[in-house]
């Protein structure tokens, strides 16, 4: 296989002409064929000896009828569509196989087939391809081929179907454009890209332009088609071979910019333009049979899955086995043991995930063929151990011619290009050159596991030959088994690094927490001595975790700077309150001496207060006696109404404790009994003296007799002038006089006019009369 020299097309520029050249890469060798870009003819191309001998027994030559165009629009090789029956080929001849031939493969991989020539081999699996071709035929505009890992679903498709579509084995195929690409980490780059290589466009600036027509609109695939194509000549269609469909949930998701965004709108895109009636688009799809549950679970897929033509590939049978094994031996003049020939059939046949197996035992058994019997012998592979260990084998050999340190670079390497499954079987991944490193023991590595034919180099990207080699390498299986928790956590690294760089490096997309205490734990920094061992940290995955280091320690220190200056604010608290408790304390010091002052002036206050109270009740008390005396002496005297008058003082004198009853009791003793007829005469009254009341300021007194009058005397020196004249009392109640002085009467002829009334209210109150006065 000849690998690409990163060289442009002659006569393209840029990105389409760079990978127009990959597509018309030779399969064995040979040069490539020049396309023009434009017109439906071009030059005669020198291809494949093995191809070329198949087809006219002569190398280097084609035996294509002449008249028949080559070269269809953009070089796709064709048949006109006025063509009858293909003409037949010249009987094969035996060539001898020059010093760079290498054995053609049954169904060879992606980077042997880009040139879309059918190699002679691929006819193991011409049912299949028939069967597709039939879909195609009957406008099936979605084709979605299923097969487990290793079954050949790539070359059935790259080898197969994309040949037989360019050579016109649909009718009127020679006017299709074939666009064939992997998602990869960018899939609408990828899109985009064999999309202006098909239209036979080669302005890389369009690219980007493309990519945000897809990203903006479902429609985008559709419209952008639509205004490449109607341009050029024989209004061609669209075939969209999506190969390795499974990398829309393993490679795009590592990318920022290809997140599940860029994979849904690559789906959403297909999905619509393959969804139009008589469009100008159709697509094929391979997918890994353990991603199908991944693709129902995008609700507008699953629904186009239900009505799309899904193809199962079931592993090669037994006469698909020998056909694959011998046909490409005997087209060069070899031949294979039958014994070779019927284990390879045990070993192969109707089992999932073999072929790839297959391929590399073969290519062992090729390097090891006796030229002298001209014959694949079964020394050969027994030697080589079968088909399960005839990779392990070859790895085997290739560590052995590697020091100590250019083993632990392959393991480096390996474990870079190992996607680890979630929920599924672990995949390979294609990883840029200088993600693996560009030093020396690392590219010694490198080469050792290319010419092994264990990796393949393409592109500046390299990646494993074949999931097969993951699983049946048991050295790989035990690194990948013993470092799986670290190539997990450096693949989630890879992947966050990406999104961070895709997004302007933002400091919100950079780790924190948790996760980053953990890649350091297993990392270190990205460049001290942990980064010296097998697992290792690419520049821009180291340049993430440096930043998210140095972003946290920035955040930390700011948070530190904040805590400190929390802490100097609670500390100027802390002190504003032993201020405040000491003023408090203070003040409470001086109020409890001011509350103890003022307790002991109320105290002595209260003491002089009660020292003048008891001053003025012992004067009142001796007033009272003097008072008291006086009116005994006027009652010795037989001056009756002077002893009361000094008897009424005397008793106001007197506390409530003291005599204050007694003299109550002697002046009404004096009114009652010894004194009532000096009262009749010395008033005035008829009758007896039923009452008397002084006034509040002992100047007046009013009496009330049997007589039914009330008098009212004013007290003087000599004598008590009556102030009123006699009054008839209207009832008397009570009181007579209240503390003001007041006193009831009434006038007589306000009597007269009641009397009946008032003398049935003086009858009701029996003896008691009473008086008042109006003021």
């Amino acid at each position: 296989m000849a690998e690409s020299t990163g060289t442009g097309h002659p006569g393209y520029s840029g990105a389409a002409g760079l990978l127009r050249a990959q597509w018309e890469r030779p399969l064995a060798g040979g040069r490539s064929s020049r396309l023009r870009r434009s017109g439906r003819e071009g030059p005669e191309s020198s291809g494949d000896p093995g191809l070329v001998a198949g087809l006219s027994g002569k190398p280097g030559n084609t035996a294509i009828p002449a008249g028949v165009p080559r070269h269809g629009p953009a070089g796709f090789v064709g048949w006109p569509r006025h063509r009858g029956a293909r003409p037949r080929h010249p009987r094969r001849q035996t060539p001898a196989p020059g010093p760079d031939f290498h054995y053609p493969l049954p169904l060879p991989r992606a980077q042997g087939i880009r040139g879309g020539t059918r190699p002679l081999d691929v006819r193991a699996r011409e049912r299949e391809v028939t069967d597709l071709l039939g879909h195609l035929r009957e406008g099936s505009r979605l084709l979605v081929l299923i097969g487990a890992s290793g079954s050949g679903k790539s070359s059935l498709v790259r080898a197969g179907l994309v040949p037989s579509v360019r050579t016109g084995e649909l009718n009127g195929s020679f006017h299709w454009r074939v666009a064939t690409l992997r998602p990869g980490v960018r899939p609408l780059d990828a899109l985009a890209t064999e999309l202006l290589m098909a239209g036979s466009n080669d302005n890389p600036a369009l690219i980007e332009q493309y990519v945000e027509a897809f990203r903006g609109s479902e429609k985008g695939l559709a419209n952008a088609t639509e205004l490449l194509f109607r341009k050029l000549p024989d209004d061609p269609r669209l075939l969209i071979v999506v190969d390795q469909f499974e990398e829309v949930f393993t490679e795009a998701r590592e990318d920022k910019a290809a997140t599940d965004s860029d994979a849904h709108q690559l789906v959403a895109n297909l999905l619509d333009a393959t969804a139009i009636p008589n469009g100008r688009v159709h697509a094929v799809l391979t997918v890994r049979a353990d991603f199908l549950p991944r693709c129902l679970a995008w609700p507008d897929l699953a629904a186009r899955l239900q009505g799309a033509v899904r193809f199962a590939l079931a592993p090669l049978g037994p006469q698909q086995v020998k056909d694959a094994v011998c046909r490409p031996a005997l087209a060069v003049g070899f031949d294979v043991e039958s014994a070779v020939v019927s284990k390879l059939v045990e070993e192969v046949a109707g089992k999932t995930g073999t072929l790839p197996l297959l391929q590399h035992l073969l290519r062992e058994l090729w390097e090891a063929r006796d030229e002298t019997r001209r014959i694949l012998a079964w020394t050969g592979y027994e030697k080589l151990g079968g088909v399960h260990k005839g990779i392990t084998h070859s790895a085997a050999r290739m560590l052995e011619g590697l020091g100590p340190e250019e083993q632990q670079a392959v393991r480096k390497v390996i474990g870079r290009l190992v996607h680890l499954g979630e929920g599924t079987e672990d995949t390979r991944r294609r990883a840029a050159r200088e993600e693996l490193g560009e030093d020396p023991t690392t590219r010694t590595a490198l080469d050792a596991l290319v010419k092994a034919r264990l990796v393949s180099v393409d592109e500046g990207h390299a990646e494993i030959a074949h999931e097969a080699l993951i699983r049946e390498w048991d050295i790989l299986r035990g690194w990948i088994d013993a470092d799986r928790a670290r190539l997990q956590l450096r693949q989630e690294i890879r992947r966050a690094a990406k999104a961070w760089d895709a997004g302007g490096r933002e400091v919100a997309d950079l780790w924190r927490g948790g996760r980053l205490t953990r890649a350091t734990e297993e990392f270190g920094e990205g460049t001290d001595e942990k980064q010296q061992d097998r697992l290792t940290l690419a520049s821009l995955e180291a340049g993430f975790l440096a930043t998210s280091l140095a972003a946290r320690r920035q955040e930390e220190e700011e948070r530190e700077k904040v805590r400190q200056e929390q802490l100097r604010q609670q500390e100027r608290q802390m002190e504003l309150l032993k201020k405040l408790a000491e003023a408090t304390r203070k003040r409470f010091r001086l109020m409890t001496v001011f509350a103890v002052i003022a307790i002991l002036l109320m105290v002595i206050a209260g003491w002089k207060a009660w020292q003048a109270n008891r001053q003025e009740q012992i004067a009142e008390q001796l007033l009272a006696n003097n008072h008291w005396a006086s009116g005994m002496g006027a009652e010795k005297g037989n001056d009756p109404i002077t002893a009361v008058h000094f008897y009424a003082k005397a008793t106001r004198g007197y506390s409530e404790a003291t005599d204050i009853r007694a003299g109550r009791l002697k002046l009404q003793a004096i009114q009652t009994v010894h004194n009532a007829i000096a009262l009749e005469t010395v008033i005035g009254h008829d009758g007896r003296v039923l009452g008397a009341a002084f006034s509040a300021d002992e100047s007046r007194i009013l009496t009330w007799s049997w007589d039914r009058t009330a008098r009212l005397w004013a007290f003087g020196v000599d004598d008590f002038p009556p102030v009123y004249l006699l009054l008839r009392v209207e009832v008397i109640t009570g009181t007579a006089m209240d503390h003001l002085g007041n006193v009831r009467v009434l006038k007589a002829e306000e009597w007269k006019e009641r009397k009946a009334e008032y003398d049935r209210i003086a009858r009701e109150h029996g003896k008691s009369a009473g008086a008042s006065r109006r003021p």
